[in-house]
């Protein structure tokens, strides 16, 4: 198997993904999670992790562990992150 690259520019679906993943892993809580996603929404120029890392809700290690795991979903999906976001 290949890997797949990541869409450019963000892709909405996978940002989804990955606050998905950080709330339901318990990396977030809900509070922060909706904090960043308020502000990623305003200023889409960063990834949702970044302004979750950037006001100490998720950390630089646990960022990374995330990044992988949406890596392993698009795998899994060939990429399609809306697909990757269904199936969890």
């Amino acid at each position: 198997m290949h890997d797949v690259e990541f869409a450019k520019p963000m892709n909405l679906d996978r940002e989804i993904l990955l606050g998905l993943l950080v709330y339901e892993l318990g990396f977030v809580g809900r509070a922060a999670l909706v904090e960043a996603a308020s502000l990623w929404s305003a200023d889409r120029s960063k990834p949702l992790s970044e302004f979750l890392v950037e006001r100490g809700a998720l950390t630089a290690e646990r960022r990374s562990l995330a990044d992988a795991l949406v890596h392993e979903q698009l795998q899994l999906h060939a990429g399609d992150a809306a697909r990757a976001l269904a199936s969890v």
